[in-house]
């Protein structure tokens, strides 16, 4: 079996009850390994920028605050006319 293949296939197994339970030495062997091949390949792991929770939620009630603008095209409640 193709070695980046084998952890989504466990988390798969595992979401549809095939298995119920990972042998996570053997996951970990897996993980270990695919990080080693990365890193000789020259990738790097890098912090991924995130929006913290708290912000998010503020960045919502933020947007449910802000008035609808109506947007009128002079052509509402006019029947007919082009």
């Amino acid at each position: 079996m193709l070695l980046p293949v084998v952890p989504p296939y466990l988390n798969r197994q595992v979401a549809l009850g095939e298995i119920s339970e990972v042998n996570l030495s053997d996951f970990a062997t897996v993980a270990s390994t695919m990080l080693r091949i990365g890193a000789r390949l020259g990738l790097q792991r890098r912090p991924k920028d995130v929006t913290s929770l708290a912000d998010y939620l503020a960045s919502l009630t933020e947007t449910d605050a802000e008035p609808e603008v109506a947007h009128d095209d002079g052509n509402e409640g006019v029947e007919g006319q082009q």
